[in-house]
């Protein structure tokens, strides 16, 4: 069984792709909407609130666990590994590599959360990939609550974007790295931002969730090659907040009818 742990519905984006990888094998989503967001907090918070999440999947029998939060991954992602070494962990970074391999004008931006966009590990990575280009890194504290709110696809959330993209569309960016799981919920603003202000640039916009899915296809598949995995009757997302505003959120976010809506389990476990 894999589990999927999140601050909030961001990973939702990398939940998806890993449906669609591996749709044989059982997924158990969590959201710690109790604590959401945390960029805003303390590494060590994050680390405490990660560990907890990480305890409650490894209780319902999860042996691979994706960390689908860059701010996490950045902060609690070797504590982790420390802690639970009979568990197999996917972590998210940002798509700098790539994105250093996409430019054509020499210029990157990453858009995240102030953590991630503090991180050692973000540092590490422009150090080692991008040290030819220049890398813009910019911090979208507002938009976790825009996705979080369900307000993605509000003027009022089109008019933020844009505000915190201009500096970079001045800076010929033509490469943007979508450094939280959260963003590409927003990346209807994001192409009519562009479209608006940048109409003759190409700017290419990386998700990393395809990526993420297919690390964790290839180490489930080495990870447990012979194991059965009896996929359940319905689909289990859990929250550490409300599970009713959960399930709308959710079933918004990946286009679920209500047809389908039977189809999964929607819990709240204690935070």
């Amino acid at each position: 069984m894999i589990g999927i742990f999140d601050s909030g519905v961001g990973g939702l984006t990398v939940w998806r792709e890993i449906r669609r990888c591996l749709p044989e094998v059982s997924l158990i989503y969590l959201a710690d909407q109790a604590h959401v967001p945390y960029g805003p907090r303390s590494a060590l918070e994050i680390t405490r609130f990660t560990e907890h999440g990480v305890r409650e999947l490894v209780a319902r029998g999860c042996s691979v666990i994706v960390i689908a939060c860059n701010t996490a991954t950045a902060a609690a992602l070797p504590h982790l590994r420390n802690t639970f070494p009979q568990i197999a962990f996917v972590g998210m970074e940002p798509a700098v590599k790539p994105a250093v391999a996409l430019t054509h004008t020499g210029v990157i931006g990453i858009l995240a959360t102030y953590t991630t966009v503090k991180s050692e590990r973000l540092a590490n990575l422009v150090q080692r990939y991008a040290r030819n280009v220049r890398v813009i890194e910019q911090a979208c504290p507002v938009w976790v609550d825009l996705v979080e709110r369900g307000e993605f696809d509000q003027p009022h959330a089109f008019a933020q974007v844009a505000d915190d993209l201009h500096d970079l569309f001045s800076a010929q960016v033509d490469t943007l790295v979508l450094g939280c799981t959260h963003f590409p919920f927003l990346s209807g603003c994001i192409q009519r931002a562009i479209d608006t202000y940048s109409p003759n640039a190409l700017i290419h916009i990386i998700d990393p969730a395809p990526a993420v899915a297919q690390q964790c296809q290839r180490l489930w598949r080495a990870y447990a090659p012979a194991r059965a995995d009896n996929i359940p009757d319905k689909m289990l997302l859990a929250t550490t907040g409300d599970a009713q505003s959960f399930a709308q959120l959710a079933f918004r976010l990946l286009n679920i009818t209500p047809a389908f809506e039977g189809a999964f389990d929607i819990v709240a476990i204690t935070p």
